[in-house]
């Protein structure tokens, strides 16, 4: 894999792009550590190292983070992590791994929502709401 693009997030974190597809994003130390650089290309080795081990690492860590300010559904996890540019595989182990652990549970989110709004809210509403997540 070849290094197209290396696009800045912010001061710190970059995007990675291999052969015109987005495929990761480091922290500038990760860059040196890895031998990311711009046109050169990415061994199979250090590529497998950081989709594996940093990048799944810091997956699960993202997710137990957004956790502990609110719950949040499967598909609300999903979707922040999407926005962090995880792929798709990490994202289902991470998801994988929350479920396991009983850390997301859409059933319970129900459960809680609507306990919190069936004083304050319509029916119609709660329902709506919930469909929507």
């Amino acid at each position: 894999m070849i290094i197209t693009e290396i696009v800045p997030v912010t001061k710190q974190k970059y995007r990675i792009v291999t052969d015109e597809q987005l495929a990761f994003v480091l922290y500038k130390g990760e860059l040196r550590l890895y031998g990311v650089v711009l046109g050169q290309e990415i061994t199979k080795d250090n590529y497998e190292k950081i989709v594996t081990e940093v990048l799944q690492k810091r997956a699960k860590l993202r997710a137990m983070n957004l956790l502990v300010k609110k719950d949040y559904t499967e598909n609300g996890i999903r979707r922040k992590l999407a926005e962090g540019y995880y792929n798709s595989a990490q994202i289902d182990a991470t998801v994988d791994y929350l479920k396991k652990y009983g850390y997301i549970d859409d059933e319970r989110y129900i459960r809680n929502y609507v306990a919190i709004h069936i004083q304050t809210k319509p029916r119609r509403e709660i329902v709506r709401k919930l469909i929507g997540k």
